[in-house]
């Protein structure tokens, strides 16, 4: 194709630096997928031949057909280059493809990624990044070298977010990267594996690449007619990617949201695409505001009925941060001492259960809302953050139900205020007051690690109650940092109990023992402070009902294998007085109910001894025909094993089919519809009372 030329210095340098990144890269592959072997040696062996045709239009006689045949050949290695590397990158190391080797039939068999069109949108998506560059008169070469930047920027942030957060990168995650940002000194970042799966074989392509000297003159002529048919051969490629991605969402093709399963299945690219597709809130099937009125009456609730509260108690909720049950999965690890004994020998007025969470590892503010709104997160859009894309109005929640009966509600949380847009939310919602962490009274010793400890946000919020006029009810939640994650570092100010050996991990990895240690020392501590927090309420004589749930289990993925399902998290609702006995006979039939974070305020409301406001009831009858839900999966009366709500039904009666209707009629009520029925009609008047 071209005439080789001498070499330079820079060259030698280029050649020293070649072969030192192939071998390593070699090396690097033989750990995982044998394949990238001859990725690593093939992009040496082109980096090493310098070619150049500038200047020696005798050479090629055909300029224009060398144009096109190197314009297609150019395209089709990076094509190529860039699909094979956002894959390598994203499997590489992971357990769900250990033991395979070879990462070319993964990419080639349909049976194992599920979906062709993963190759329709990725090909088609880089095609037409490498003609727009082309049309902008960029030449082949440098057009090669730029069109993998986009898709592996894309794939780095992916493996970051995944290798923190335990799913794949969502559109949704945009809108949270200031939260983000504000955590991310407490994590720290791999640079191994972006450097060798990334890095080192982007920098051989490039050598590869600027190897080859295009002949400008063979350009020279006419270039706005080259601009205007790569242009048109872009818009081309664009336009088959746009309706590869809306003919996948018409076949209900949902992102995957956890996992590696969008790298594995869909491929980073069309997992991401689809996730920014089905952002787009679609209008339930058959829904109307006189169907949704006309299903509250059939449920026999008077929508006029708000409730009472006039015997009921103080009530506080605790959000623990990154709380899990450890008790079964503590044998499993070789620990035989209880992480939590208060927690589990808490039984007098203490109701116990497991509720559905639909976020692990993170997404702290999903759960918040649920509980907060009684809105489900089933049936939004992958990854989606409520606080951050859907409330920027005053709505109904518990806070305005309870400051309806005449309750004063505030909320506490123990770090910055800009995290999940809460200060705008908290508003909405109907808070009286909101506490960051500027308004909390602590030093540094109160600190474990760097955030504020769960002893230290307890002695905050009885100094809250405490303050409160004699005689008035109060509502007070706080969501604590203590159990936040980022494992992996060592502290001095937080020492920490050898609970696990490495050697009794499936992993066997030192480093992986030494963040389940930190984790177990954690909430150990908040079992010790939680003793500490009851034992003060019960010396009250004002009643108090206490709910505290976990918001997620730990982004510590090397429990996968020892958890059967990493979104159940515990709860407790205990009182310092003598809880109703309907209420505890429900909880007393053997196992600890399961249920939802979107469900825990009927039975709050309940055990605080407050009549339920006509809302909770449709909430409460609704939980009747569907006992737990979360994002991905419900439960139904008297099943034993979960439903895929976006896959097969057929387990379903038709009063749960009109159950889950009905919760899908009413979130999409109350956050997308501007249009009022008489339900909404009644929660907007209790809203502008309060």
């Amino acid at each position: 194709m071209g005439l080789l030329s001498r070499y330079n210095k820079w060259d030698y340098i280029r050649i020293f630096l070649s072969i030192v990144i192939s071998v390593v890269g070699t090396v690097y592959s033989c750990q995982y997928f044998g394949d990238a072997i001859f990725w690593f040696e093939g992009l040496l062996v082109l980096s090493l031949i310098k070619s150049d045709v500038r200047e020696r239009p005798k050479v090629i006689k055909h300029k224009l057909m060398f144009l096109i045949i190197s314009d297609i050949l150019f395209a089709l290695f990076t094509l190529l280059f860039t699909q094979y590397f956002m894959s390598f990158i994203g499997l590489a190391g992971h357990d769900s493809v250990s033991g395979i080797g070879i990462l070319y039939p993964m990419l080639i068999n349909p049976a194992s990624l599920l979906y062709r069109q993963r190759y329709l949108v990725e090909l088609t998506s880089l095609a037409a990044v490498y003609c727009f560059l082309r049309a902008c008169r960029i030449p082949q070469h440098i057009s090669a070298c730029i069109t993998p930047a986009p898709f592996f920027l894309l794939s780095l942030i992916n493996y970051f977010v995944f290798a923190f957060r335990g799913h794949e990168m969502l559109e949704a995650d945009i809108y949270n990267v200031r939260t983000a940002l504000s955590v991310a000194s407490s994590y720290c970042f791999p640079v191994v594996r972006p450097l060798l799966c990334l890095g080192a074989p982007y920098l051989l392509f490039i050598f590869a690449c600027t190897n080859f000297k295009q002949d400008r003159a063979s350009e020279a002529n006419k270039k706005w007619i080259a601009s205007i048919v790569y242009g048109s051969i872009s818009i081309l490629f664009i336009f088959i990617f746009i309706m590869s991605i809306s003919q996948l969402v018409k076949e209900r093709l949902r992102p995957q949201e956890w996992g590696d399963s969008g790298t594995n299945l869909y491929g980073t690219l069309m997992n991401f695409s689809l996730s920014a597709a089905t952002m787009h809130v679609a209008v339930p099937e058959d829904y109307s505001v006189c169907k949704l009125d006309s299903m509250i009456q059939n449920a026999g609730v008077d929508m006029n009925d708000n409730g009472s509260a006039d015997e009921a108690s103080n009530i506080i909720v605790i959000m623990s941060e990154s709380y899990m049950q450890t008790k079964d999965l503590a044998p499993q690890l070789g620990v035989d001492e209880d992480i939590t004994p208060f927690w589990n020998s808490l039984n007098e007025n203490a109701l116990h259960g497991y509720a559905l969470s639909s976020v692990v590892g993170g997404g702290t503010a999903n759960s918040e809302f649920e509980l907060l709104t009684g809105i489900t997160m089933a049936y939004m859009p992958a990854g989606v953050i409520p606080y951050r894309q859907y409330i920027c109005h005053d709505m109904y929640s518990l806070p305005r139900a309870l400051k309806n009966l005449g309750y004063y509600t505030e909320i506490m949380h123990p770090y910055i205020a800009s995290g999940w847009n809460r200060p705008q939310v908290y508003p909405c919602l109907g808070f009286d007051k909101m506490m960051f962490i500027d308004d909390f009274e602590y030093s540094d010793s109160d600190l474990t690690r760097d955030f504020v400890s769960d002893e230290c946000a307890y002695r905050n919020l009885i100094s809250e109650i405490e303050s409160a006029p004699e005689g008035q009810k109060t509502f007070t939640m706080l969501i604590t940092m203590q159990n936040h994650g980022g494992y992996a570092e060592n502290y001095t100010n937080f020492p920490i109990t050898d609970y696990v050996d490495a050697g009794d991990l499936s992993s066997q990895s030192s480093e992986d023992a030494n963040m389940l240690n930190t984790y177990f020392s954690l909430i150990h501590r908040s079992d010790a402070a939680l003793q500490e927090l009851i034992q003060y309420l019960q010396n009250q004589d004002e009643k108090y009902t206490l709910l505290i749930y976990g918001d997620h289990q730990p982004g510590l993925p090397e429990i996968n294998d020892y958890v059967d399902n990493r979104f159940q998290i515990p709860y407790i609702i205990w009182t310092n007085y003598d809880m109703d006995d309907s209420l505890t006979e429900q909880y007393s039939t053997g196992e600890p109910p399961l249920t939802s974070i979107c469900y825990l305020p009927v039975d709050l409301m309940r055990a605080a001894g407050i009549k339920l406001p006509a809302y909770y009831q449709v909430i409460s009858s609704i939980r009747d025909e569907i006992p737990a839900l979360n994002n991905s999966m419900c439960y139904v009366r008297g099943g034993e094993n979960p439903i895929d709500l976006y896959g097969d039904t057929q387990p379903m009666t038709d009063s749960d089919r009109q159950a889950l209707l009905l919760y899908h009629y009413i979130q999409y009520n109350l956050l997308f519809d501007s249009n009022t029925g008489d339900f909404k009609d009644h929660l907007l008047k209790v809203v502008n009372a309060t």
